[in-house]
């Protein structure tokens, strides 16, 4: 999730062809590897939202968004909220003394 890749870049690791690994992973998972891998992006960056101090910037591009602004601007798509937001609602509780 953190290393940028090309469909053909996949397709090679795997030893297929990338028209029939694109169309048999669409069958298979129901959405097209982009979309899939952007989801996985969206949820690593909600998990290092909650329990890393990592700014929203550095999130961003440690997974591969092209910026702070697009990560912002589908995370709200897919979550609800922006990331700011997402941070403060889901804050682990300190239990510390």
């Amino acid at each position: 999730l953190n290393t940028p890749f090309t469909l053909e870049d996949l397709a090679e690791e795997v030893s297929m062809n990338s028209s029939y690994l694109s169309r048999r992973f669409s069958q298979e998972v129901g959405m097209g590897i982009q979309k899939y891998t952007q989801i996985q992006r969206l949820e690593a960056a909600a998990n290092l939202l909650t329990y890393s101090e990592e700014s929203i910037a550095e999130i961003a591009s440690y997974l591969c968004f092209s910026s702070q602004s697009y990560l912002g601007k589908v995370f709200r798509e897919y979550h609800g909220v922006t990331p700011s937001q997402y941070r403060k609602q889901n804050k682990p509780i300190d239990f510390s003394p």
